[in-house]
């Protein structure tokens, strides 16, 4: 048991306390107190909190967890187990410190805001909300990953100001609004009557109208959106209407429940609470367990170090491109790389807005058909958040290397990008109005051509019945997952079809052509 301690638990502890402190504390030094850079809030408290502790578990405690004689599957659970307790208590801590650490600026009215010095929270004693002259935008995202559920989002913004002079309106600027958003959930798969869900949709966008007329400011404090992701949202809304407003030069305010007093409600519990529960049902985990006395053997030796190595080595090869091999790795890294430069520039992490992806280079049919033919290839590298990359950049890792090896780098790359730009231009040809994005479709052509040199037997025989199980799951995991709705299934068809019809055409003709020479 002492082995147990030492090896295992004791590792545990020290990473789990450790990165909430480390963490939450760069928070507080590099954004709240030096104010240095404001990234979204989505990618502070979720995304890297996610990564750094899925790195930490992946390519350290992984290891601590070998030490257990435990089967595989159940190693991957430990895993899972490992990396969740090590990420929950972060992502709560950071909400803890934003609250806690959010200064309040009293003040008596709006225009004494100072733009200069923002602060997380207002108290405002006399305002008047301009109601008449707000914006509405409305947002549909879904509500869960396969698109069977949607939110519909309704935003609203108005100015805020002391009172109600010719100055303002002389002036025809505003700098201080205050947003409200309705939201509500609605059924959206394959089998739902279309047409009625747009009257109920309707319905409900119109039933917000009133409430947000008759709004008016009550509550004792409000929270400045300058980091929040619904910024932009609100944003949008300022512009529908006539009154002039620079995005730099304006403040958003949304009013928060409850009292100042109580803005940090019981998150201080629930991080001293999740700390102490993980810690202690970790420690349940590995009482029970054996010790595997030759994983332990193996731990810190030198053949073991070498092995580490060698994966690393091998992993790093999958994204490095080489003399034979270039075309899979600069594809992964192309689209990992325009992802990372998009978040950190402000796009939304999980679920970016259709105004950012049309900014990078969507496939929207109103600006494609009107001259910007352009992206039908550069929305093959852009990816609506990280799950969606994920997705992607693992079904491209599964087949990419093996394929790429068997028709040679060059004939990959040029099969990739045109099957990747049919699928763009079939997805204009069914849908008016979709913003449509990702490596899907030419992923989807990649797996078109795999079958077709399957049947051509062009293949490894030895790999093609493993290999045709794969394709059927991930063709027929996409299929489904599309008629729950929110994927774009022309894009994915016309990829797998001119995927297929490369295969057959190009590889028996190529063939006969340098037989016959």
């Amino acid at each position: 048991m002492k082995t147990k301690l030492l090896k295992i638990f004791l590792p545990f502890v020290i990473i789990s306390f450790g990165f909430v402190g480390l963490y939450t504390f760069l928070h507080w030094l590099i954004i709240i107190k030096l104010d240095l850079i404001q990234p979204k809030e989505m990618i502070v408290k979720f995304g890297i909190p996610i990564l750094i502790s899925g790195l930490l578990v992946l390519f350290y405690f992984r290891r601590r967890i070998k030490l257990l004689k435990i089967s595989e599957k159940s190693l991957d659970f430990y895993t899972f187990i490992c990396w969740i307790f090590f990420t929950i208590p972060v992502i709560i801590g950071q909400f803890y410190l934003e609250n806690q650490q959010g200064k309040l600026s009293e003040i008596e009215k709006p225009s004494q805001i100072d733009f200069k010095n923002q602060t997380l929270f207002y108290s405002i004693d006399y305002v008047l909300t301009l109601n008449k002259s707000g914006g509405l935008w409305v947002t549909r995202t879904n509500a869960d990953k396969y698109g069977n559920e949607i939110w519909i989002n309704c935003f609203f913004a108005c100015p805020l100001v002391d009172t109600v002079p010719s100055a303002y309106y002389d002036s025809g600027k505003f700098k201080t609004w205050i947003g409200v958003k309705f939201s509500e959930k609605f059924s959206n798969r394959a089998f739902d009557d279309k047409e009625e869900q747009k009257k109920e949709i309707d319905k409900f966008i119109n039933s917000c109208i009133p409430k947000y007329e008759n709004y008016k400011y009550q509550t004792d404090y409000l929270r400045n959106l300058k980091y929040s992701d619904d910024r932009e949202d609100y944003y949008s809304a300022i512009e529908r209407t006539n009154i002039q407003a620079d995005k730099k030069e304006l403040i958003i305010l949304k009013e928060e429940k409850g009292t100042y007093e109580t803005r940090a409600g019981s998150s201080h519990n629930w991080l001293i609470g999740t700390l102490f529960s993980a810690n202690l049902i970790w420690f349940l985990f590995i009482f029970f367990p054996q010790l595997n006395t030759t994983e332990l053997r193996k731990l810190g030796t030198i053949k073991e170090k070498e092995k580490r190595r060698r994966e690393f080595k091998e992993i790093l090869f999958l994204f490095t491109p080489s003399k034979n091999y270039w075309a899979t790795p600069i594809i992964l890294d192309l689209n990992i790389l325009i992802s990372f430069i998009m978040i950190f520039s402000g796009v939304g992490i999980i679920e970016p807005h259709g105004n950012e992806l049309i900014a990078w280079g969507a496939n929207f049919k109103p600006l494609t058909t009107d001259g910007q033919w352009w992206r039908l290839l550069s929305s093959v590298f852009v990816h609506a958040g990280l799950i969606h990359l994920a997705y992607n950049m693992f079904a491209l890792f599964f087949i990419g290397p093996f394929l790429e090896s068997s028709i040679g780098s060059k004939k990959f790359m040029i099969i990739y990008l045109l099957t990747g730009i049919i699928a763009s231009f079939t997805s204009l040809s069914f849908h008016d109005s979709m913003i449509s994005v990702g490596a899907s479709g030419a992923i989807f052509g990649m797996y078109g051509l795999t079958a077709s040199l399957m049947l051509l037997k062009y293949l490894d025989k030895n790999l093609t019945a493993m290999l045709w199980v794969s394709v059927a799951i991930f063709i027929g995991l996409n299929l489904i997952m599309g008629l729950s709705g929110g994927i774009d299934m022309a894009a994915h068809l016309g990829g797998l079809i001119s995927g297929f019809i490369i295969g057959i055409t190009y590889f028996p003709l190529k063939k006969y052509l340098d037989e016959t020479n």
